[in-house]
């Protein structure tokens, strides 16, 4: 039962969502952590962070990374497919919308209309995903030193990653 629960439930979050990974966090964890409690939030951040860090998608490694967490392989395997099914179908069905009335105002006009929602809906998952992991003074100082690091100064994402990583490893270990 758990597998088509999880299958339908990634289903769901595949039908529903707009916007691509970033857009999809927030009602993935919405369905995963507080519906079906499948995760607590601290995995779920956790895996985020992992899902980032890895090729491909997030939304898809947060699928499969979810599945295999509730069911092994074939969980992963069902999660996955299920998230990435209806996009397919979607997209095939938007294609054949868009090579058919390519100049359609109303196509346009919709289109023009989904571009704040996505906006919205990744500001909702940073926003909730911030308040979870900065809980100190400590930590809002380090968000903000690597956001002017990346956008003042232009660095390098992978670098600001290695760094900030290593001064984790460093403070943990030798801090405490």
């Amino acid at each position: 039962m758990i597998m088509l629960q999880l299958f339908l439930t990634f289903v769901l979050i595949g039908v529903l969502n707009f916007g691509g990974g970033y857009a999809m966090v927030s009602f993935i964890q919405n369905q995963v952590v507080d519906i079906h409690g499948w995760l607590t939030l601290r995995e779920y951040t956790d895996m985020l962070a992992i899902s980032q860090a890895t090729p491909g998608p997030i939304a898809v490694n947060t699928a499969t990374y979810t599945g295999f967490k509730i069911a092994g392989l074939p969980g992963a395997l069902l999660a996955t497919l299920g998230l990435i099914v209806p996009a397919y179908f979607i997209i095939l069905g938007l294609m054949y919308v868009f090579r058919r009335w390519p100049d359609n105002p109303y196509l346009k006009w919709g289109l023009s209309g989904v571009k704040p929602m996505v906006f919205a809906l990744i500001a909702a998952s940073a926003l909730s995903l911030g308040t979870e992991n900065i809980g100190t003074w400590y930590e809002l100082g380090l968000f903000l030193l690597s956001m002017l690091l990346l956008r003042r100064f232009k660095l390098n994402p992978i670098l600001l990653i290695t760094i900030f990583g290593v001064w984790g490893i460093f403070t943990a270990n030798f801090m405490v």
